[in-house]
């Protein structure tokens, strides 16, 4: 059996802890088995991982101590004989991490590239030499992620991971559909669905400015929030100024995304960068209509289901769009999550048999 010690899980289940779990639950855990490390005081999915067979070691945040993170790091390494470890980062400040193995030559750091930009761009761009220079194996969730994390040398050599899902689970489902609406309350409305975290990244505002605009030109629209994050307080008050109160509701996260799509009319991200976006392949899989910042990757779209808004248009322009569309039929995209390389079923063994090598 191989163990691998994989960094980047966290306490919110996002589009990593997903990825990394979809894969892990059908890897062949006696050839491979993942262990984690976190500098969160819990992660998500911590039960299952202890009942698949991983462990989880917690070490202190960077961000307070980064040499205790970096000792921490290096010494888990050492006692527990790993001869791999799997970075899964948003950006090359994850470096740090990365250095407290300087100089372990019997040890594969694999680094996985999740997003295709970045807030603090300088920060990045200095520091990813550093990070080209402590990766053996690249990975990246789509090409334009591979490109801006390891820049356009190293972007040739990566092997793009799709963040490949259950499309089955998500299969759309009109009884299920029936039964959240009636558990929602939302009956005969029309329901704008949004699943990320909220954070400057996802344009969370941005978002209940778009959805303010949908209520001005359709009252009976009702915008369901599933998620948490760092801009929750804002994204609240946004909400009660502009007296959207009785029109919103906020599932915080939750283990059934695939239920709460199905009550869904429409599907927005209006992110200001992504790797890829997993969410919209999961909403797409749910055969759900959906809208996206021109700044998400085109790999994202693998049904016709997709449509891309201009990343610089106003939230009026968001709105009318989105409303003149929300005509449609809802239909089994099976075939095409398949033909698109994004059903786990079909892209297990291909990561797999690259962790074993």
């Amino acid at each position: 059996m191989h163990r691998i010690l994989v960094y980047g899980m966290t306490e919110n289940s996002g589009g990593i802890e997903a990825y990394l779990m979809n894969y892990f639950r059908r890897f062949d855990r006696n050839d491979v088995l993942f262990d984690f490390v976190t500098d969160y005081p819990t992660v998500a999915y911590a039960d299952e991982i202890t009942r698949l067979g991983g462990k989880i070691y917690h070490i202190p945040a960077r961000r307070e101590n980064i040499v205790k993170h970096m000792s921490s790091i290096r010494k888990i390494v050492s006692e527990n004989g790993y001869d791999t470890v799997y970075f899964n980062i948003l950006s090359a400040s994850a470096v740090f991490s990365e250095l407290a193995l300087f100089g372990k030559r019997n040890v594969k750091i694999i680094t996985h590239s999740h997003n295709d930009s970045v807030g603090n761009l300088k920060v990045h761009m200095l520091l990813r030499p550093f990070l080209n220079l402590m990766t053996d194996t690249r990975f990246a969730c789509s090409e334009a992620a591979a490109e801006f994390m390891f820049g356009k040398r190293y972007a040739q050599e990566t092997k793009v991971i799709n963040n490949a899902i259950e499309a089955g689970k998500y299969q759309f489902d009109a009884a299920v559909r029936e039964a959240v609406r009636k558990e929602f309350g939302l009956a005969d409305k029309l329901v704008i669905g949004h699943v990320g975290r909220m954070c400057y990244q996802k344009n969370s505002l941005f978002l209940i400015d778009i959805f303010h605009e949908i209520r001005k030109r359709n009252e009976n629209a009702v915008l369901l929030l599933v998620g948490d994050g760092e801009d929750k307080d804002a994204v609240c008050q946004k909400i009660r100024e502009l007296g959207l109160a009785e029109s919103v509701i906020m599932t915080g996260v939750r283990p059934d995304v695939a239920r709460l799509l199905q009550a869904m009319d429409v599907f927005l991200l209006p992110s200001r960068f992504e790797g890829l976006g997993i969410a919209l392949v999961e909403a797409q899989a749910a055969g759900l209509l959906c809208f996206a910042s021109s700044a998400i990757p085109q790999a994202a779209k693998v049904t016709p289901f997709l449509n891309y808004i201009d990343a610089e248009a106003s939230a009026k322009v968001w709105a009318e769009t989105v409303l003149s569309q929300t005509d449609y039929e809802r239909k089994d995209t099976r075939d095409e999550i398949r033909s698109a390389g994004f059903d786990i079923e079909t892209q297990v063994s291909y990561l797999q048999d690259i962790l074993k090598a």
